[in-house]
């Protein structure tokens, strides 16, 4: 993005004392910065997501059904049916 575009006035450009090659290096290292954020967000994720799986198959019972097992199946209605009585 050209540098009128990104500093809008003389004024700004004066007070923010940034000159034109500084502000082109900054420019190149940024999207580095949001790729190393990124990266950082997505194992951070990731590490968040095992803890949780783990702390929820502590709490977990497998349930393990033979033939002849009585189990209770609900019916559910169709969503055409009336639910009227």
């Amino acid at each position: 993005m050209p540098l009128e575009v990104e500093i809008p006035s003389l004024r700004v450009l004066m007070d923010s004392e940034l000159e034109e090659a500084k502000w082109a290096k900054v420019r190149y290292e940024q999207p580095n910065l949001i790729s190393e954020k990124r990266i950082a967000a997505i194992c951070h994720n990731k590490l968040y997501q095992e803890r949780m799986a783990k702390t929820y198959y502590k709490k977990v019972r497998p349930y393990l059904f033979q033939e002849g097992d009585l189990v209770l199946k609900k019916m559910l209605s169709l969503p055409r049916e009336d639910q009227s009585k």
